[in-house]
């Protein structure tokens, strides 16, 4: 029964909004205690942005239902969609005490929290929302909401540090490296040169700032950091590594390939570079070899996204 209630809202509609809302409007006139009806003319109101009309009619259908949970869910992402989080939050809480398993109602409140400021709940329920299984697009989603709030929170932390000590060449290092994972480039850029200006041997900064410079596209600044960090440190793997995805980016395979070669000669456990080494193998039509990456990649567990582009050209490449 709870399925029925907390059915999908987009795509399941075939008649019209406005033909809708008049069809549940005669139900209601002919029934006025017909809750369901409510609740049918709250989604079409919803459906068609009219969110007062839509927690008008879901708070009348609880009034006459308060068992109905999609009537609190209806409500709920009423209140979200109108950024009135206080009103959200306790519909999202009745939802999971109905629905514990319900994946979507902890991500909403997740979202929820969130906007409030309230970092620790939304962390939370985010997690709780990806163990229990969201569609594709809700989990890169929620995944990205996740690594942001985190990393903002460590890049707070690396802050208070650097505070304290401004002379600390690694606490700008691994703060640039927070700023480049939540898609600030140009504060990454920055940590790296102060990281560099404090300490001129320090490879891994060089390299952690071509990563940035590459996800700029600016290539040439890119590649003349990864020079410097191998002339620092000739057995750098990550700085191969880094050139790889470069030139894989460049669509430049065969190079790509070549510096993949040396870093997996310079750590065989370096499983990502399997993968991209094999998506490259892939693209020169070089099929055994794609073949043998890709699996190899595949034991290490790569990232969802990663796993099933990989899983997909495996299966192409075995047909």
């Amino acid at each position: 029964m709870l399925s029925k209630f907390l059915k999908g809202l987009q795509g399941n509609r075939t008649t019209p909004l406005k033909a809708a809302i008049d069809e549940w409007t005669r139900a209601i006139e002919a029934d006025p205690q017909n809750a369901e009806a409510y609740v049918e003319r709250g989604t079409a109101y919803y459906e068609n942005h009219d969110y007062d009309h839509a927690i008008a009619d879901t708070t009348q259908a609880i009034s006459l239902n308060p068992q109905h949970p999609n009537a609190y869910n209806i409500r709920a992402i009423a209140n979200y969609a109108k950024g009135d989080y206080d009103h959200a939050i306790p519909d999202f809480d009745k939802i999971i005490a109905f629905v514990p398993q319900y994946a979507l109602a902890y991500n909403n409140r997740g979202f929820s929290y969130y906007h409030k400021g309230d970092n620790k709940n939304a962390i939370a329920d985010l997690e709780n929302a990806l163990k229990l299984g969201l569609d594709p697009f809700g989990v890169q989603q929620a995944q990205a909401q996740l690594a942001k709030m985190i990393g903002n929170k460590a890049i707070d932390e690396y802050t208070q540090v650097i505070n304290t000590n401004p002379q600390n060449a690694k606490a700008y290092i691994d703060r640039g490296i927070l700023y480049f994972e939540t898609g600030d480039s140009a504060h990454a850029i920055a940590d790296f040169d102060q990281a560099i200006a404090l300490d001129p041997q320090a490879a891994r900064a060089y390299n952690e700032r071509a990563a940035a410079y590459f996800a700029q596209g600016n290539f040439k600044r890119g590649m003349t950091d990864t020079d410097k960090a191998l002339e620092i440190q000739p057995d750098y793997a990550f700085a191969y590594n880094n050139r790889g995805h470069a030139y894989f980016d460049k669509h430049d395979y065969d190079r790509a390939i070549a510096q993949f070669d040396k870093a997996i000669a310079l750590d065989p456990q370096m499983f990502h570079a399997y993968y991209i080494r094999g998506l490259a193998y892939g693209k020169t039509g070089k099929r055994d070899k794609a073949i043998a990456d890709l699996e190899k990649a595949l034991q290490s567990g790569l990232s969802p996204g990663d796993t099933q582009q990989a899983q997909a050209l495996l299966a192409k490449l075995k047909k």
